[in-house]
């Protein structure tokens, strides 16, 4: 009589939900999917055991067994997925020649960590990302059944306790890469993550010692077995990456997945209803329906893009079932094989050999990669700084901006109280003598030197036989012309001092006042004062001469310039704020800000020697999110630029649109190296210059060359000013 084959359900039930939990996270669903992982390594540590331990076959068998149900598969999907994607245009997938080799060996767990690819950032960079759980399970498969039958010689206890043992001594490397590690090695590494299957194997040891049940209630068993199943539910909608319960919630997941399992083992129930009979056939494909999710996912992500979350969710989860079904039925028991088994086999081995070709022809990439890394490493430390730089330059910026509008108009009273306790330098000739007594009265700091029938030519000389420090005021020209050689040697000799020209009364022949005139409306620094046109028509402020003056004359005399020094001093503090004011409205408008990728970080050198003062904000992946979250931070706190530039190359039309439309009122250019039509911004378009010119792009056909980058870099630069 043949022993009826005794049915486990409740495995399949805990695999099924675990399949569905993982399927979810890939979709954004759940963000504590990924602790189903924990759940999978612990069941295939425990199944990997008790098959040993049941098993009397050589231990060549059992790797020809696993490679048929575990590799065999996986090298249909992998190689397919490279078939399918080589006959989709427009699919650009840069690693596929390392990444691919890594997946068909076995360690490309450790190739991601090399690689530094964010499981938990959810990228559609690979249709492989997943595959790393794969490579640790074909690590364990490879090398358990040897250190199996090493322990084989020790009885059941010892056994449990050596697993035991490691079990523990593993959770603690776990526990280590957690606390001094990063989230990468904590995630892909094997020897982080080996405690989930060698717990499984612990279970499955201590289950060999106590054959029978330590419970002989079975709703017991269903009872501790549907709440601990509530509890691992709770953690994959709670309890994300980031989660400061991450540690813990993989140790805890790991541990009731083994105390499930040893339940469910202990329900010895055959009866299934319809219900389970659909949980069946989702368990026993769960295999193939974890490698064929992410492939598909990859793919409508590069068709459709990531918009619609829930056409997203029906289609991928679809599709997914409707390839793993068919796959795994034409995958198992090749004894049995009929026409539609045939047909899929057939469709199988098209699509692999496509892709197996493809692998083959395909070029690695990853020495230029590498390059490509490490400069764009070099340029985002640069970046980096740059920021810093920038942020400190805005705060500089906004303080004496702050200050500008802070300023008030000096009153007459400050301003006179100024003029009196500068440190003026006089020099003349007689008319100033004239008044040397009502100038020091009104200019009590001031030196002054003044002679009768001095030249302008003996002026400059004067002057540079004193030390200034503060304003000058010459008066010459009463006695002869002033040049333009005797200007310049007077404006010298001031060293850059505020230099005030009186004009000369009864200058009918000589013309002086003209001169002084065009020389101080071209010259900084150099003003005049018109005492010609100011003392115009006041007889009484002069002698006979109409030169020289008497007592009142020289009061007026002292009095004008006094007053004219008052009034340009409210003139200069009144230019000083409005050129201050044009100067930072000036800023303003030509302030940007570049949002960007790895593209913005490859031209950041040429860009950043013509745009010193703008702010570059971008990653190797900045995402539509990151901008918009980053621009509306900017909105929110004022501090958004009058430029924007984005330069991205994975952006879709719809989501360029959204990004110029927060941006309304400014002024805002987008950078494309595929396709784009875009409306309410400026279009630099250098996807027809790629068509036309073969060597700006890679051989990759993802990154610009050198020359790309200088002509693309050269295009912005032309076009934003």
């Amino acid at each position: 009589m043949i022993e009826k084959k005794i049915y486990f359900k409740y495995i399949d039930v805990l695999r099924t939900i675990l399949c569905i939990a993982v399927l979810f996270y890939h979709l954004g669903i759940l963000p504590g999917g990924y602790l189903a992982v924990c759940s999978f390594f612990s069941l295939s540590g425990y199944l990997s055991c008790k098959s040993l331990m049941n098993n009397k076959k050589s231990l060549k068998d059992y790797y020809l067994s696993r490679l048929r149900k575990v590799y065999l598969p996986l090298v249909v999907v992998v190689l397919s997925t490279v078939g399918i994607l080589s006959l989709i245009p427009g699919i650009i997938w840069v690693s596929l020649k390392p990444e691919t080799t890594s997946v068909l060996l076995g360690y490309n767990n450790f190739w991601q960590i090399s690689a530094n690819m964010d499981y938990f950032a959810r990228h559609t960079s690979s249709p492989f990302m997943h595959l790393w759980y794969i490579a640790i399970l074909m690590q364990f498969e490879l090398i358990f059944p040897i250190a199996f039958k090493l322990t084989n010689k020790f009885n059941n206890r010892k056994k449990s306790l050596i697993y035991g043992l490691l079990t523990v001594l593993c959770i603690f490397i776990f526990i280590f890469f957690n606390k001094f590690g990063s989230i990468m090695n904590v995630y892909y590494n094997t020897f982080s993550r080996v405690f989930s299957l060698l717990m499984g194997v612990s279970f499955a040891c201590l289950h060999d010692i106590f054959k029978k049940k330590l419970i002989k209630n079975d709703n017991l068993y269903k009872g501790i077995t549907y709440g601990l199943l509530i509890i691992l539910v709770l953690f994959f909608i709670f309890v994300e990456s980031g989660s400061s319960f991450f540690m813990l919630a993989m140790i805890l997941t790991t541990l009731f997945t083994c105390i499930m399992i040893e339940c469910a083992v202990n329900i010895q129930n055959n009866r299934t209803s319809n219900i389970f009979r659909y949980i069946k056939s989702i368990s026993s494909s769960s295999y193939e329906i974890y490698l064929v999710q992410y492939p598909v996912l990859y793919l409508y992500q590069c068709i459709f893009g990531t918009d619609y979350l829930l056409l997203q969710v029906l289609l991928v989860s679809i599709v997914t079932l409707w390839i793993s079904f068919p796959l795994h039925y034409a995958l198992t028991n090749f004894k049995k094989l009929d026409s539609k088994k045939m047909l899929i086999l057939i469709v199988c081995a098209a699509f692999s050999g496509l892709g197996c070709f493809k692998y083959i022809v395909a070029r690695d990439n990853s020495e230029e990669l590498k390059q490509l890394q490490e400069e764009l490493t070099a340029s985002s430390e640069k970046m980096a700084k740059q920021k810093e730089e920038y942020a400190k330059k805005q705060k500089e910026q906004e303080d004496a901006w702050a200050k500008l509008l802070a300023m008030e108009e000096p009153t007459m009273d400050e301003i006179k109280a100024k003029v009196r306790e500068l440190p003026f330098v006089f020099v003349g000739d007689s008319v100033m003598l004239g008044a040397y007594s009502t100038l020091q009265a009104n200019f009590p700091n001031a030196y002054i030197d003044a002679e009768v029938s001095r030249s302008g030519w003996k002026m400059a000389g004067i002057l540079e036989g004193i030390d200034i420090k503060g304003p000058c005021v010459v008066h010459a020209g009463t006695n002869g012309g002033v040049s333009k050689e005797i200007f310049d040697g007077i404006m010298a000799a001031t060293k850059g001092q505020d230099t005030y020209f009186l004009t000369v009364t009864n200058d009918m022949d000589m013309h002086v006042n003209t001169t002084i005139r065009a020389y101080c409306e071209m010259t900084d620094h150099a003003y005049l004062i018109d005492w010609e046109q100011l003392s115009a028509g006041q007889s009484e402020w002069f002698y006979a001469d109409a030169i020289h003056l008497p007592p009142i004359g020289a009061q007026a005399y002292a009095d004008i310039i006094f007053d004219a020094i008052c009034q340009n001093e409210i003139a200069k503090f009144n230019k000083t704020k409005e050129e201050g004011i044009r100067a930072h409205e000036e800023a303003t408008l030509k302030a940007t800000t570049f949002y960007g990728d790895d593209l913005l970080i490859g031209m950041y050198d040429q860009l950043e020697a013509n745009y010193s003062n703008a702010n570059f904000i971008s990653n190797n992946n900045l995402s539509y999110e990151d901008i918009r979250d980053s621009i509306t931070l900017s909105i929110e706190e004022g501090t958004l630029t009058n430029r924007i530039v984005i330069v991205c190359r994975n952006l879709s039309d719809k989501q360029y649109q959204k990004l110029i439309t927060l941006c309304k009122g400014h002024e805002v250019y987008i950078v494309s190296i595929k396709e784009t039509k875009v409306e309410n911004a400026t279009w630099i378009d250098f996807y027809s210059e790629i068509k036309k010119n073969k060597d700006y792009i890679s051989k990759d056909k993802v990154h610009l060359t050198d020359k790309g980058k200088e002509a693309l870099s050269k295009k912005i630069i032309e076009t934003i000013q």
